[in-house]
């Protein structure tokens, strides 16, 4: 099955005015989540990945990261990754899966907001 993720919510737009300035009890998360600042860099200094945003959802009670990014000159779909605030990855959302475990997260998770978004 293959998955778009352009149709799916949470993975349809990145662009908006504000910034959460916390996540996972963490402020500046983009910056102070040592894991999270690294996976910034290598997909931001990676010339085939175009990062877009990174989202906060309330899952089961407990915040995740969906990470969102597009491969260039691959596709021009959404793909991404879904993370817990340790850096555990959950899913990896896009291309042929077994399962379309990202679209039951994103659909039973509610948006808390954003912490990082393309410029």
């Amino acid at each position: 099955m293959c998955l778009f993720l352009g149709l799916i919510p949470g993975f349809n737009s990145c662009e908006h005015d504000s910034l959460l300035d916390q996540a996972c009890g963490i402020k500046n998360p983009s910056e102070n989540i040592s894991w999270l600042k690294n996976l910034i860099t290598n997909l931001n200094t990676n010339q085939n990945i175009d990062l877009q945003c990174i989202e906060i959802r309330n899952y089961n009670s407990k915040e995740i990261m969906i990470i969102t990014w597009k491969q260039i000159g691959i596709e021009d779909t959404p793909t991404g990754s879904i993370y817990n605030c340790e850096g555990d990855l959950l899913y990896h959302c896009g291309g042929n899966q077994p399962v379309d475990s990202c679209s039951y997260v994103i659909s039973n998770s509610q948006i808390i907001g954003y912490i990082w978004t393309k410029k």
